[in-house]
């Protein structure tokens, strides 16, 4: 049944068996986009993903917006880009939270958010996640590694800000490129 559907419906299946969301890039930007809800309704859904969520080659259309969400899987999104901003403050998020390849055209915002690891990395086709947005991960605190190396902050007068941010593990933002203002006051590395 799944292999005549496209779009939506295909990525709504998906997510009720708590399958990967990884769209064939053969199918047109039409058919990858998707409503920020669903993508949001995928990582609230720690009951489905217990292997952990993968969203790979999708275009999210809508915000992503919500406090305190809470989640339980690693999470990982591939090559998908994200039209508008992405805001979870107050999150926690038990497992990895990884961009590999991601296009942010707005903010990104995990705000005081807590995460056991974030990566912030390439493709294996060496494509970096790219941010043409501010960044916000003011007083996040990271219990593991901030994997940013490559990564490409791109807004020009924009703002990537970790201040008051801890994070127990290590830092990497090797050969990262900042062509805004960067904000690390009160960092805490350990």
């Amino acid at each position: 049944m799944s292999a005549n559907l496209h779009g939506y419906d295909w990525a709504k299946l998906q997510v009720q068996k708590g399958a990967p969301l990884i769209f064939p890039t053969q199918w047109t930007d039409e058919d990858r986009t998707l409503p920020g809800e669903l993508i949001l309704k995928a990582l609230l859904s720690a009951h489905l993903y217990e292997s952990g969520l993968v969203i790979e080659n999708a275009i999210v259309k809508s915000p992503i917006d919500w406090r305190y969400a809470k989640c339980e899987h690693e999470s990982t999104f591939v090559n998908c880009v994200f039209m508008e901003a992405v805001a979870l403050p107050y999150s926690h998020f038990e497992r990895r939270l990884a961009f590999q390849g991601c296009l942010f055209h707005a903010t990104l915002s995990l705000h005081s958010s807590h995460l056991s690891d974030l990566e912030l990395g390439v493709t294996r086709q060496g494509i970096p996640t790219t941010f043409l947005g501010d960044v916000n991960f003011i007083e996040t605190t990271i219990k593991g590694r901030l994997h940013s190396g490559k990564v490409r902050f791109k807004k020009e007068g924009g703002v990537v800000n970790f201040s008051g941010s801890k994070i127990d593990g290590c830092a990497d933002f090797s050969e990262a490129v900042f062509e805004g203002r960067a904000e690390f006051g009160g960092l805490e590395v350990s």
